[in-house]
């Protein structure tokens, strides 16, 4: 180490050899502290890691594969562009139920586990005079579930686009507002559609 270093006198009377030991000192006490920093930042950094990575997101809902072998519940139309949800859903509609919220159809109480689909394609005017469907505007899902989505009476509402049709995109203020639509449907567990035979 430097403590055997000959002493040479500094401005002051204090030998440079003290003062380098000095200064190294207090050098090595600053990284020190500097790294036990970083080590603490870095280790509450990978137990958020862990945390988030072993936590299912319990808002997340998937999108629904398969659910066009699922039970056809009805068909619909909004063709005219008058209509005030025309910009949103205008076009044929299709909804699908899942075995359990068939039961909810039957008892009109739609238990955990139920999943509804929205299958919302474009209209096409044929040359004909016949309207086809055309290219799918969206995917929207209804799962329900009364722990996870109490809040919103026990349902949970998202939405796929075809252009990323596995990527959830509604906000937490958009599924509010899907939430607040299905509340005037309350009394039928805010399910708006009906299953004929």
């Amino acid at each position: 180490m430097r403590r055997n270093m000959p002493r040479a006198p500094l401005e002051g009377g204090v030998p440079s050899d003290r003062a380098v030991f000095v200064s190294n000192r207090y050098r090595d006490s600053r990284m020190t502290r500097n790294i036990a920093k970083a080590a603490c930042c870095l280790a509450v950094v990978a137990v958020a890691c862990i945390v988030n990575a072993s936590t299912p997101a319990t808002k997340a809902i998937a999108f629904p594969d398969g659910y066009r072998q699922w039970v056809h519940v009805k068909s619909g139309l909004i063709d005219d562009p008058a209509h005030p949800a025309y910009a949103s859903f205008g076009g044929v509609h299709h909804i699908y139920a899942n075995q359990a919220a068939m039961q909810g159809y039957r008892d009109a109480t739609f238990p955990d586990g139920s999943v509804l689909v929205y299958d919302l394609l474009e209209l096409r005017k044929q040359a004909d005079g016949t309207t086809d469907q055309g290219p799918r505007r969206h995917v929207d899902v209804m799962v329900k579930d009364a722990k996870r989505f109490a809040a919103t009476g026990g349902w949970g509402y998202e939405e796929f686009f075809p252009r990323d049709p596995r990527a959830a995109t509604l906000t937490p203020k958009a599924q509010a507002g899907c939430a607040a639509c299905h509340t005037a449907h309350a009394p039928r567990d805010h399910v708006f559609s009906d299953f004929r035979d």
